[in-house]
């Protein structure tokens, strides 16, 4: 049985193996998971950076070390992996590229399948429509590995076929594109991380009570109509009036029971269901919701730059270089690659907030 402190994180949760057996949580003064252990055998560390992403994560067998794996990021609005080494060692053990479409649209991996320093396999991430990666292709265009999921997001491994086997890939980007953890079975979503086993999160939401009196839901308890990757995005933006139908319970008076319609939903202050005069229909109304995430710096170009950069190699040429980057915009151009990429790396001189 789960327990909770009284920051409502779970402190102690069952194993992924055993449900009668448990894991226990330890979390810091931020509400972040720092520790799992089994008894007086640690299982997991964590340790995070100042944007409160998780840069370390410790692997123990039997409570001994047995890996240490860093994580590099991108920016923290986006808060998504790119790298990860191992260890001491200065090259990387698998990178990321994620697309534009989502914030954790993944298009492939790269992995050091041999431990030399080499980034020897790639592999392709096909997902759905709810960003679930639902399998893997090599280079050619294979199927390598296919997965389903439970209702609350347990990863099911099957191979090419669709018959029952195992995360042979090591793949960790798994539903909802979030980072799943194979040792402790728990996926780990930014500000939060959600116990797929038990359907729930083991931290509240680190919005308060701004998204309603569950301090344990998803995207206002609407996942259908709402998805928020980090747990920090969606504000209300209005209000919408609520679709009420009435029923006649007898002089002259309805019990009236009102619906939020699609994209919005109820607020926890108002009353949603009404015994009145059937001539005086209820009138509550709704929350809307907008994704709205945080500012970002971004990098402005210097006008009198651009136009070095068009005197030197052309309007096309500096088109192209930022279609395809300083490198190739300037052998295509004939022009200085290293006078380009130095105009490049100065066109955003100033950063502002946008």
């Amino acid at each position: 049985t789960p327990v909770y402190s009284r920051a409502g994180n779970m402190t102690t949760m069952p194993q992924p193996a055993s449900a009668a057996s448990s894991y226990t949580a330890t979390y810091d003064a931020w509400n972040r998971l720092v520790k799992i252990a089994d008894g007086a055998n640690t299982v997991s560390e964590y340790v995070y950076d100042g944007a409160k992403r998780r840069v370390v994560q410790k692997s123990y067998v039997s409570g001994t070390l047995n890996e240490t794996r860093h994580l590099y990021y991108t920016e923290p609005s986006r808060w998504q992996v790119v790298e990860e080494r191992i260890g001491t060692s200065t090259s990387a053990n698998r990178q990321f590229v994620w697309g534009l479409r989502y914030i954790d649209d993944l298009i492939l991996r790269d992995r050091d399948t041999h431990g030399n320093g080499t980034l020897d396999k790639r592999l392709y991430s096909l997902q759905d429509a709810n960003w679930n990666v639902t399998g893997l292709v090599n280079t050619s265009g294979v199927i390598q590995q296919r997965f389903v999921y439970t209702a609350y997001g347990l990863p099911v491994f099957l191979n090419s076929s669709f018959t029952a086997g195992s995360n042979t890939a090591a793949w960790e980007v798994l539903y909802a594109g979030y980072r799943f953890e194979t040792a402790t079975s728990l996926t780990h979503v930014r500000h939060r991380v959600l116990n797929a086993a038990l359907g729930c999160w083991v931290q509240r939401d680190p919005l308060g009570y701004s998204m309603g009196l569950g301090l344990y839901e998803y995207g206002a308890g609407d996942p259908l109509n709402i998805v928020d990757a980090s747990g920090m995005g969606w504000k209300v933006v209005g209000t919408v009036l609520a679709i009420c139908v009435g029923k006649e319970i007898g002089g002259g008076r309805c019990m009236f029971s009102c619906l939020c319609p699609a994209g919005s939903s109820t607020d926890s202050t108002v009353s949603y269901t009404y015994k009145r005069p059937c001539d005086h229909p209820p009138s509550p109304r709704c929350l809307v919701w907008e994704w709205q995430p945080d500012p970002i710096c971004v990098r402005r170009p210097n006008p009198r730059l651009i136009e070095m950069l068009i005197a030197l190699l052309g309007a096309a040429a500096v088109v192209a270089c930022f279609a395809t980057g300083p490198c190739a915009a300037a052998a295509a151009a004939g022009a200085s690659a290293a006078v380009l990429a130095i105009l490049i790396s100065q066109m955003g001189s100033g950063a502002e907030t946008a």
